[in-house]
């Protein structure tokens, strides 16, 4: 069995744990890589300047693994490449089954522009083999927003590598808490809540203004791979304040977390309760709930052995359940017709 997998946004996979856990399932694997930035400031930057590098890349490496390689599978990140694949594909006239991963799907506001989304997505839809979702709730949102039968989505439990520095010794400033990422973010709630208390928040987020932002709130911009890193590993309590829009959000840096050892405060949210079990793997609050945000946190920063316990559940938890090895082979399970439900 030939499966080729596009990977846009890696600049090199091979010698990744990444690479290491695709080779152990013993198939004819083969990775095309992009080295392409995912960092974009707005939707308008995304345009100019990604979309142009995402198209060429997934036509030429389409024409390349179809042409030369042929493959059972071809597995993609990214709506962009599967519509450029599956067009190749009819014009080559492969029979390649086309897999997309991370599928991510949010509902505009206005009425044209949301049925317009709709038609193109789900004609995406039609051209792929199977559809992979990172939590339970969205594999039953979209069967029944597209119509198309739940067997088509795949739950498939989010994973992630976390390297550590070797140095557990650096010096960081004094006790702080820790909050990142942008999608579907709250912070608005977060900096309520972090108003007159005696700890430093940070919060790591690209082109953030919350007015009337607290004086112990700190917003950090540009803050990426080991910086920020550095920045998570060194706090002693991480926030994920969300809405709640049924969609996946917070998992990466809820994984992160866990992986570096650190208790986390999350909103519960539809997208995010597969990854969560209150006061073990996490402390989880109530969407826009500051009272409940504030308590939580003044909780687990005066309790130490409470902080400690949730630390050493939420990494233990990811070891056996988000691991790249872990990942592959919940995937791998596709491959295997006897199995295409496994997951549902």
């Amino acid at each position: 069995m030939k499966i080729d997998i596009f990977k846009p946004f890696f600049l090199k996979v091979e010698n990744t744990p990444l690479y290491e856990a695709w080779m152990s399932i013993g198939k004819d694997i083969k990775f095309y890589s992009g080295g392409m930035s995912a960092k974009y400031k707005n939707t308008i930057d995304m345009l100019i300047f990604l979309y142009p590098k995402l198209l060429y890349f997934a036509i030429y490496n389409s024409i390349l693994s179809f042409v030369k390689r042929n493959p059972d599978y071809l597995i993609v990140d990214t709506d962009v490449e599967a519509l450029c694949a599956s067009v190749v594909k009819f014009v080559l006239r492969r029979n390649t089954k086309i897999i997309l991963l991370c599928f991510i799907f949010t509902k505009r506001s206005t009425k044209a522009v949301r049925a317009v989304r709709k038609y193109y997505y789900k004609f995406i839809l039609s051209r792929c083999h199977r559809v992979i979702c990172h939590s339970k709730y969205e594999v039953r949102f979209f069967s029944r927003y597209f119509g198309i039968d739940k067997g088509f989505f795949y739950y498939v439990p989010y994973a992630l590598h976390v390297v550590s520095p070797k140095d557990n010794h650096l010096d960081f400033p004094p006790p702080y808490i820790v909050s990142a990422g942008r999608s579907n973010r709250d912070y608005k709630t977060l900096a309520t809540a972090a108003e007159n208390l005696p700890y430093k928040f940070i919060i790591i987020c690209d082109g953030l203004n919350i007015p009337n932002c607290p004086a112990n709130v700190e917003i950090v911009s540009g803050c990426y791979g080991k910086d920020y890193i550095d920045i998570l590993r060194g706090a002693e309590l991480v926030v994920i304040p969300l809405v709640d829009q049924g969609i996946s959000a917070g998992q990466m840096v809820l994984l992160q977390a866990m992986a570096l050892g650190k208790a986390v405060v999350i909103t519960k949210v539809k997208a995010n309760v597969d990854y969560l079990c209150h006061n073990k793997t996490a402390y989880t609050v109530r969407a826009r709930d500051v009272d409940e945000l504030r308590m939580a946190i003044v909780k687990l920063m005066e309790n130490n052995k409470l902080r400690g316990k949730i630390s050493k559940q939420g990494n233990m938890y990811y070891s056996e359940n988000h691991t790249f090895e872990k990942y592959v082979k919940n995937i791998a399970l596709i491959f295997e017709s006897s199995n295409e439900r496994a997951f549902l």
